[in-house]
């Protein structure tokens, strides 16, 4: 009986080594095709920058990220487009996709030098498209040299539910927010002007 419980303490040990082995080599594997082919399908964006809404991007021009492949490790989504990579972060790698929701959104995602995801955020700007009314959406997100984040966006009603306006209504928001020494991005809520 004794010499059954050691061989299944030694089964467990030598299970659990095996275990961490292959963690320590996904790990590697993850960090080595980040470095040398991931980060290659985003574009280097100096800072100041401006990111505009989806409806003002040439999406087909963009590669995607491909679930069924190595990308699967770094993004854990869907497809979704590359579309540039903020210029020295240092101690952090700053990624910026297009990715689906009701229509096709920014979404800014830190990463450690590994691939590991720090945090991420969708920026959805609230377009109302779609409605009964007709309407024209408009919106940017601005990052600044020091990782500050401004998101303007711009909901003009042409004709809103037989308004008594002669002139178009305007729905102005706007939200800041910052990504942090850490990585960390925090934006505020939607607020409306």
């Amino acid at each position: 009986m004794k010499a059954i419980y050691i061989l299944c303490l030694l089964f467990l040990n030598y299970s659990s080594y095996n275990n961490t082995k292959h963690k320590d080599n996904c790990g590697l594997l993850k960090s080595k095709y980040f470095e040398t082919e991931f980060l290659n399908k985003f574009k280097i964006l100096q800072l100041p920058c401006v990111i505009g809404e989806a409806k003002n991007i040439d999406l087909k021009s963009l590669i995607k990220t491909d679930p069924a492949s190595l990308d699967s490790l770094i993004t854990l989504s869907e497809k979704m487009f590359c579309y540039g990579m903020l210029a020295d972060t240092s101690k952090f790698i700053t990624l910026i996709f297009y990715a689906q929701a009701e229509k096709y959104i920014p979404v800014l995602i830190t990463y450690d030098k590994h691939g590991n995801e720090i945090s991420n955020e969708g920026i959805d700007f609230g377009c109302w498209d779609g409605g009964p009314c007709i309407y024209k959406c408009d919106g940017h997100i601005r990052i600044t040299k020091s990782l500050t984040i401004n998101i303007e966006h711009v909901t003009t009603c042409f004709s809103c539910n037989d308004s008594v306006y002669k002139k178009p209504l305007r729905y102005p928001e706007s939200r800041n927010g910052k990504i942090l020494k850490n990585g960390s991005i925090v934006i505020e809520k939607q607020k409306y002007k």
